[in-house]
């Protein structure tokens, strides 16, 4: 059996119950071991993505073993405190929930759950001769004012925006709390193209109510557990 190493661009503190038990599985079914699986994707956590590639692609090859890499959009769905949703979340909460513009920006998101699916679903497929091995991930399209319509669903309360311009300046930026990134991220459209790996018979499962309902549900249980 042809020894492969999977792996994705989630970091330590992000990694959900899910895509470790995926990671688990491919040592169970004999793909590599698991022991060499977590050590290298803690290694490449450490660096940016496209060292994060370059790292494991040069083990791999020492190792001879066969590398793939999944790029996922950005995740929505049951993981920590820190996420981008997370944050949001929590201005929903206080009626502070930020919105460039008319929030018609466009931006791909995926369930963790659908990630961990995705790497399950890689370990096991028939790898093309010059192939490679880079496969993008989303589970779905939407805009923020479409996001922000699914967390008001979810809770039960439809949450106040906080209308910001699309140009701020440095002074505003401090003021909300936002980056030069964020800002980007709000108003400039965002959209993978899986093709790929759909192409070759994955299709994820998860839909944008059900993945804010699922993180809604785990945000509200850990804030209890505290």
């Amino acid at each position: 059996m042809m020894t492969r190493f999977l792996l994705n661009f989630l970091s330590p503190n992000n990694v959900t119950p899910e895509n470790n038990r995926t990671f688990l599985s491919v040592g169970k079914i004999g793909f590599i071991n698991v022991e060499i699986c977590l050590a290298y994707v803690f290694r490449v956590s450490l660096v940016g993505p496209l060292k994060r590639e370059r790292i494991v692609e040069v083990e791999g090859r020492k190792a001879r073993i066969t590398t793939i890499v999944l790029r996922p959009a950005s995740t929505i769905g049951v993981r920590d405190k820190s996420s981008f949703f997370a944050r949001l979340y929590v201005t929903h909460a206080t009626d502070q929930y930020p919105m460039i513009g008319n929030g018609a920006a466009k931006v791909s998101l995926v369930d963790t759950r659908d990630i961990g699916r995705a790497m399950a679903w890689l370990g096991t497929y028939q790898e093309p001769e010059n192939d490679h091995s880079i496969f993008l991930l989303k589970g779905f399209d939407t805009t923020w004012n479409q996001l922000k319509t699914a967390i008001d669903n979810a809770t039960g309360k439809i949450s106040k925006t906080m209308h910001l311009p699309k140009n701020l300046t440095e002074e505003q930026m401090i003021a909300y709390k936002l980056t030069p990134f964020a800002v980007k991220t709000f108003t400039v459209n965002r959209i993978w193209d899986d093709n790929k790996i759909r192409k070759l018979g994955f299709n994820t499962k998860y839909s944008l109510t059900d993945a804010v309902e699922a993180e809604i549900r785990d945000l509200i249980r850990r804030n209890h557990s505290i």
